[in-house]
Order: C-alpha cells, then sequence, then structure tokens
C-alpha cells in the first residue's frame, strides 16, 4: 500500500541539479529512510478515489484556480521563490527583460490577491518551504514547515586541504551568467579590484548550457582575456573537474538579486567543500548560517559594500560545515515529523 504520494508534472530524477527535481529526490529518500512507500504521479488525477494517507503536491499556479475534493492529507510544496510584489516592484527593468522567461512565474504569482493565496494554501494540512524567503511570504497565509532539500557528500575525496598553499588569496564565481546572479556587479567589483591594485587572483567558472549565455560572458568578460590575474573556464564541467578548479578558490562570489529555482545548492556545496562564501539574503540561507564566520551575509551586492567584502576576504575564518549540516538534518527531521503524523 502506498503511504504517500508526490504530484509532479514531468519528474526526471535525471535531472538531479534542478529544482524541482532536486528537493523531489531529497523527499523521496528521506521518507523511504523512514520506510514510507512513496510514488511519483503527474497529477491529481492519478492518486486513487478513496485514498485516505497523504499527497504531496507541488505548487502550481493552477492550483490558485482548481477546486478539488479529496479526503487525503494535502501538504502543499513550494519549490519556486515566493515574493512580494513591493519587493519586485523596483527590480532592474533591463534585468527582468533578459531573464524574463524564467521570472515571469514568479512575477505573476506576486500579482495574484492575497485572499487567492491565503484560500488555496488553507486547503492544504501545511506548505513545505525550501528557502528563508519563500517562508516568511508563504508563512503569512499558512502553516509552514522548513524544509533544506540538501544532499550531502557531494565531493568525495575532495577537500581544501589538495589545494596548492598560496599568500596570495585567489576569489571566484561560478554559476551562470546570469544578471539575476549579480554576475555584472562581480564583474565590476572583480575591475574594481584591479583598480585598486589589490593582491588577489580572479577566477570566474561559468556553467554555459545555452548559446545565449555564452553571449553574455563574452560582454561581461572580453576585457579580462588576457590579464594574467584573471583565470577564466567556460563549458561545463565534469563534477571531478569542477571540484578541482573550485578547490584552487578561496573565497567564493555568490550574490543573488534573485533566485530562480527555490534554494541555490551552490552556496551550500560550496561550504562542504570548505570554501568561506560572499553571498545576499535571497539566497535563502541566511537563518541556517546565522553567526558564521565564513558566511558574509549581504542585503544587496553592490559597490556600496565592496569595502565590507574586502574587510571580510581579509579576515575571514573557516567553519566546520557539520555545524550547517547538524542544522539541516535537525528542520528536516521536524520535517518529516510533520508529513508522517496522521
Amino acid at each position: 500500500m502506498i503511504d504517500i504520494y508526490i504530484v509532479i508534472k514531468e519528474y526526471d530524477e535525471k535531472l538531479a541539479k534542478r529544482q524541482p527535481w532536486y528537493t523531489i529526490q531529497k523527499l523521496i529518500s528521506d521518507l523511504e529512510y523512514l520506510n514510507k512507500k512513496v510514488e511519483v504521479v503527474s497529477s491529481l488525477k492519478d492518486v486513487p478515489l478513496g485514498f485516505n494517507n497523504t499527497v504531496i503536491k507541488v505548487f502550481s499556479l493552477k492550483d490558485l484556480v482548481e477546486n478539488n475534493d479529496f479526503d487525503y492529507k494535502l501538504i502543499y510544496l513550494m519549490t519556486f521563490p515566493a515574493y512580494s510584489f513591493s519587493k519586485l516592484l523596483f527590480f532592474p527593468k533591463d534585468i527582468l527583460k533578459q531573464n524574463w522567461s524564467d521570472l515571469k512565474r514568479i512575477f505573476i504569482f506576486s500579482m495574484v490577491p492575497k485572499f487567492m493565496v491565503k484560500n488555496t494554501l488553507e486547503k492544504a494540512s501545511m506548505t513545505l518551504t525550501i528557502s528563508d524567503r519563500s517562508d516568511e511570504y508563504i508563512s503569512q497565509y499558512a502553516q509552514t514547515v522548513k524544509y533544506y532539500p540538501f544532499i550531502s557528500d557531494n565531493w568525495g575525496e575532495y577537500s581544501k586541504d589538495i589545494r596548492s598553499e598560496s599568500k596570495q588569496k585567489t576569489i571566484g564565481y561560478f554559476g551562470p551568467p546570469f544578471t539575476t546572479r549579480y554576475f555584472d556587479e562581480v564583474v565590476n567589483f572583480f575591475s574594481w579590484i584591479e583598480e585598486k591594485g589589490l593582491h588577489l587572483k580572479k577566477k570566474i567558472i561559468t556553467r554555459i548550457e545555452r548559446d545565449e549565455l555564452k553571449d553574455i560572458e563574452d560582454r561581461y568578460l572580453s576585457q579580462f582575456k588576457d590579464n594574467p590575474s584573471f583565470t577564466i573556464i567556460s563549458g561545463f564541467l565534469s563534477r571531478d573537474e569542477l571540484a578541482k578548479q573550485l578547490c584552487d578558490i578561496d573565497i567564493l562570489i555568490l550574490p543573488f538579486r534573485i533566485v530562480m529555482s527555490e534554494l541555490p545548492v551552490v552556496v551550500l556545496e560550496a561550504l562542504e567543500l570548505n570554501i568561506p562564501i560572499v553571498t545576499t539574503k535571497d539566497s535563502g540561507i541566511e537563518i541556517l548560517t546565522k553567526d558564521m564566520k565564513n558566511v558574509l551575509m549581504l542585503d544587496e551586492f553592490s559597490p556600496r559594500n565592496y569595502e565590507k567584502v574586502i574587510d571580510f576576504i581579509n579576515t575571514v575564518k573557516l567553519e566546520d560545515f557539520n555545524i550547517i549540516q547538524d542544522k539541516i538534518d535537525m528542520i528536516n527531521k521536524n520535517a518529516m515529523e510533520e508529513i508522517c503524523q496522521k
């Protein structure tokens, strides 16, 4: 007998590092560890009539207008960022235009009348949220339970111990050249470091999956092509090669103007690799990393805080990732108890 149905359209476990598939993969693993029999289906219509156990439904905009009668315990899973419209109102127009295909769902949801959000979410027993930002927003309308879908032990034998020792620190960036991730400002920051004559190496590792991303990368990075203090690695690296490249970096600059898919796993994976990070509150891990000396959490990434970033680079302390992992385990244990509660 099935204990829990998970409803998600077009689930593909091969897309392991993408949302919402990453979250579903972790959720299935945690539930099966508790000996729960789980089945993934693509629609609520695939849940058998008369089923009265638990259904976890990945929330979508269609849920706001659908009216389903059910006997089971319904749990919504929020796997895309939830923001208020006031938060998005002053979002840079050029960046919005560049990334509209990825951001439109977020903007549409922000404009939904609050009573509709409240009425829809109240149909469920609770809503699982996977970042601070969405939890803060959704908790205004419904009971929320935090869940961090982080799959640990990502790097095998690699650790910071294998990197080459150097007195000159290397700062870096890893990820797609999205302006939603302040890629433009990160490049400006690296240029500012050059102008100031600060003795820091710079390493940019871009993940290029689409042709248009290559064009964006070229636009911002062409000025650094022949600069010996810059290392630029472009493409799509194997996991093994990525680990080697990241191990040369002393501090990663990973800020977010807005996240386009919940809980950017890259920030936790960097910390697991023992690399300190500079990020922003939109990364969704502010509460998780509070008081950690290897994380600089900013409201925004801009010239106003460049000096603050340099101070962090010069004085950063390493922390044991197990501190964060223990917090994640405790939060997820509570989430599993809530899900499995009759």
